[in-house]
């Protein structure tokens, strides 16, 4: 397992702020599974 990229990457689970930017950019977070609003 690789470090966890905290930047936009094909990251597992973004951080919850990533998360935010990422699904407000419109990408498909929900298909990772984390917190969606």
């Amino acid at each position: 397992m690789a470090t966890l990229p905290r930047k936009k990457g094909p990251a597992p689970r973004p951080p919850s702020v990533d998360d935010q930017m990422n699904d407000r950019s419109g990408m498909p977070i929900n298909s990772t599974g984390v917190s969606n609003k």
